[in-house]
């Protein structure tokens, strides 16, 4: 079985500056192998990893994902699916990037990183998780139904690390998970959507914790984990791979 357990920080809206600032994410799990998770509620996922396209342009960059909830189009920003890295800064073996995107929908409650590895930093030899990020601000875009969310992260970098040759990888945008989870809906999308993965909710905790008990034929762990909490709250997958261009002071 695998236990799956995740563990928010309180307060953590992203109208809340404050909370914001410590937003952070644990997934524990009874084996030595990581396991990701991905999420939204009451809406068969279907899984996907799109080709990245490379990137040829100048910043912003820029690059398509796929909305993985039947939302309709309409509630969607007509400009959504954009990832931008609007600065990158290098101090001795620290780097500062500030990243936007468009929020998916009206729902201000969207984060790069909702549980740790979602964001990355990789130059081939070495990947560098960004999970410490702080809340930058809000910006509206020429369609009224759209605005972006910036964030700055931060992370030490080893000596030897090829920042100029550095890819910046997004894996997904989620919604923030709700304060107490509905397991008898989630049940029964997951008997819809797969009817022979059996998990068992743990309802004692607020969080999404649940056990995997039985896996279907050809699915694997992750994507047991992720299927599951995607019924919880919506996600957009990606990955959306961008070249990092280092700023000037």
């Amino acid at each position: 079985m695998i236990a799956v357990g995740i563990a928010l920080a309180a307060g953590c809206s992203p109208l809340d500056s404050k909370g914001l600032d410590s937003l952070s994410a644990e997934i524990v799990t009874s084996t030595p192998q990581s396991t990701e998770v991905q999420a939204p509620i009451s809406h068969p996922i279907e899984f996907q990893t799109p080709t990245p396209t490379p990137a040829v342009a100048d910043t912003p960059i820029s690059h398509p994902s796929e909305v993985c909830t039947p939302t309709p189009k309409s509630e969607y920003c007509s400009s959504f699916q954009l990832v931008e890295i609007r600065k990158v800064l290098i101090n001795g073996e620290r780097v500062n990037l500030t990243i936007c995107f468009s929020l998916p929908s009206s729902n201000p409650s969207w984060v790069l990183v909702r549980v740790p590895g979602d964001v990355s930093l990789s130059d081939g030899q070495h990947v560098i998780p960004l999970n410490s990020f702080s809340f930058v601000s809000f910006e509206d875009r020429s369609d009224p139904a759209c605005k972006m969310r910036c964030d700055e992260f931060k992370s030490s970098l080893p000596e030897d690390f090829k920042i100029d040759e550095a890819i910046l990888t997004v894996k997904r945008i989620a919604a923030d998970f709700p304060a107490k989870i509905d397991w008898d809906a989630v049940l029964q999308e997951l008997e819809k959507v797969a009817p022979d993965l059996v998990i068992e909710p743990d309802r004692d905790q607020p969080g999404p914790g649940f056990g995997v008990i039985e896996i279907p034929p050809g699915m694997t762990n992750h994507e047991a984990v992720y299927l599951v909490v995607g019924l919880i709250e919506p996600v957009v997958i990606g990955p959306w791979s961008i070249p990092i261009q280092v700023d000037s002071d």
